[in-house]
């Protein structure tokens, strides 16, 4: 059956080692223009579908085969950018109880908080099976802007307001959300921006916009942190209102050198200063996650900058910059399709979206997206560190990828409490489904990603009959189900199946 040997994901080093050269492709960021080598075909509107949503839903496929290119990614941008946004949960501006509220008071609202939290991560979890583009946006900058419940007492309404914050800068301007996030309550408590006051600067939040948020390690003096901690003292949470607010009295004043400049500088000026003094660094270091995230996690540096100059020429707008990229003859070139490992996220995501949702108890639901994500150490809105999840070869290390085969075990073949996917319903939206070795080709070339050649089609059959004569197969037996649920399990295991 199928090997990587030949794929450029079997080039890459194992982690902690240093990256190769990224591969070496014609294609830049001119329009993609479908060719006999680069066709707008199945393969590639999937590849499409899966790096800016999670998996690529039979019926998308379809609708998207018959558009375009440009249109089709214009469809794509069009909806994240005009789908309305969540209705916010009945809990969401619920704040802490007055100083002289009882400690049962005080006991109770905890406990709901973190149940709230809870609930949101689900509800936000389901949001992305139909939030495409936006939510995987969201996504992204959650691991950009890293923050994690537990440094707010695992808040609901604290954590709906930083994913909030996020989504609706998705795709919108960067240096505003930049303004926007490190006045957040969340990342207030994450950085220990409210402990940041005069007289004792708290370089957290100043070392990690500078590192983490903006230009990145080498752009920078250990002086500018000093500085830059100062100007941005003062800030505070109002736990009652779930709001921040600034205390001129914990501001400090005086005059403060940031990159070479000098006046009193305060938190807007800081922001001004990392836009104006450093919009270069910051473009590239932006633009080269961006790639990372969509395209492949060793950059191409030549399309990094001229994508960082396109974000400068838009004023730091990324929706520009996402457009151009996707449109590109780069994104579509062979060597990244099926180039990418799978987050835990997109795996689950991405298969519900492929192979159907089963109907799942609350408690259920619930229940198999925690645990499952908590031991695959992709835990939503509580990545490990404030540089975020590793991702890369760490999604596919040996434990997390025997944690990643235990869930689609069960997705695959159900238990007691949770029912498997509805791989029969899947299987009939299919053609042929009369012939075991056409079903299981059109099967296997649905849900993985690095498409199966001609020559596997027989193997592929012969898997999925398990030993029955194909002359009895039949979708309607009794055992079809069964064949086609082990069937999904096999397909699941495969090395290709991690990838998108």
């Amino acid at each position: 059956m199928k090997n990587l040997n030949n794929h450029p994901i079997s080039s890459m080093p194992r982690q902690g080692t240093p990256l190769p050269a990224p591969p070496v492709v014609a294609g830049g960021l001119e329009p993609y223009v479908p060719t006999s080598t680069m066709p707008w075909n199945r393969e590639r509107v999937m590849h499409l579908l899966r790096r800016t949503g999670f998996g690529a839903p039979y019926s998308d496929v379809g609708s998207l085969l018959n558009r375009t290119p440009l249109e089709a990614i214009n469809q794509i941008i069009n909806n994240a950018l005009n789908i309305p946004l969540p209705i916010a949960p009945s809990w969401a501006t619920t704040g802490y109880p007055a100083s002289t509220a009882t400690q049962a008071e005080k006991d109770l609202y905890n406990t709901n908080a973190r149940n709230w939290l809870y609930e949101y991560q689900n509800t936000w979890y389901k949001e992305m099976r139909g939030g495409a583009l936006r939510e995987k946006l969201t996504l992204f900058w959650s691991n950009h802007f890293v923050t994690a419940y537990g440094s707010y007492n695992t808040n609901g309404p604290l954590g709906y307001q930083y994913i909030d914050l996020l989504r609706r800068y998705a795709l919108g301007n960067f240096s505003q959300l930049v303004r926007e996030v490190g006045k957040l309550p969340a990342m207030l408590y994450y950085l220990n921006g409210r402990d940041n006051r005069k007289g004792a600067p708290n370089e957290n939040y100043a070392r990690e916009l500078l590192e983490l948020f903006t230009m990145g390690i080498g752009n920078y003096t250990q002086e500018d942190i000093v500085q830059t901690a100062k100007a941005l003292t003062g800030w505070q949470v109002n736990t009652q209102t779930l709001s921040s607010f600034f205390n001129n009295t914990r501001f400090e004043t005086g005059n403060k050198t940031i990159f070479g400049k000098t006046g009193a500088w305060g938190y807007d000026d800081v922001i001004n200063l990392i836009f104006s003094e450093r919009k270069i660094e910051t473009a590239r270091f932006v633009c080269r996650k961006l790639y990372q995230f969509f395209v492949y996690f060793i950059p191409n540096e030549t399309i990094v900058a001229q994508l960082a100059d396109q974000l400068i020429t838009h004023n730091f707008e990324i929706t520009p910059v996402l457009r151009s990229l996707f449109t590109s003859t780069h994104f579509f070139e062979n060597a990244f399709i099926g180039a990418k490992y799978k987050s835990p996220v997109e795996l689950t995501v991405g298969l519900f979206n492929e192979v159907g949702l089963p109907t799942f108890t609350e408690a259920n639901y619930t229940s198999i997206v925690r645990t499952y994500l908590n031991r695959a150490d992709q835990m939503l809105m509580s990545p490990p560190s404030v540089a975020g999840w590793p991702e890369y070869r760490s999604w596919i290390s040996t434990n997390a990828l025997t944690r990643r085969w235990d869930l689609l075990n069960i997705l695959s073949l159900g238990t007691k409490t949770i029912p498997a996917l509805p791989v029969k319903t899947f299987a009939l939206n299919l053609p042929n489904v009369g012939d075991a070795y056409e079903l299981a080709f059109e099967f296997a070339n649905r849900i993985v990603s690095v498409p199966f050649p001609e020559t596997e089609k027989t193997a592929l059959g012969k898997k999925l009959l398990d030993g029955m004569p194909d002359y009895e197969w039949s979708i309607n037996a009794s055992t079809a189900e069964s064949k086609l649920k082990n069937f999904l399990r096999y397909l699941v295991r495969l090395p290709e199946f991690q990838l998108c």
